[in-house]
């Protein structure tokens, strides 16, 4: 009966072994899974980061082009209005240019008829 009793203890002895080894890799395994659940959302919020980055960037880039063009536009606008101001401002020398001048041959051709008579 010690034989059978020794032998039982063994069996015993390798089944806990075999227990221990199965809980020990259970354990490992599950520790890994966790360790990679992390890191992926780890890598999750990286990526979150780094779309929100982006698209705050993209949005200040719009902002600034929209800014510089409604700055373009105005120059253009202000530019514009002080070449037409120009034109009209030798438009009127011009005119009255053209009205002394007109004058100054009426003037004449009145002393021509005066001299004629």
């Amino acid at each position: 009966q010690s034989g059978k009793r020794w032998r039982m203890k063994k069996v015993s002895e390798a089944l806990d072994k075999q227990n221990q080894a199965r809980f020990a890799a259970e354990k490992k395994q599950a520790a890994d899974l966790v360790a990679q659940t992390l890191k992926a959302n780890h890598l999750e919020a990286l990526l979150d980061g780094i779309q929100q980055k982006h698209e705050h960037d993209l949005a200040d880039q719009r902002k600034k082009v929209e800014r510089d063009h409604k700055l373009a536009v105005q120059q253009a606008k202000s530019e514009a209005e002080k070449a037409a101001a120009e034109l009209d401002r030798i438009q009127r020398l011009n005119q009255h240019a053209m009205a002394d001048k007109a004058e100054e041959a009426a003037k004449a051709l009145n002393k021509v008829k005066l001299a004629l008579e």
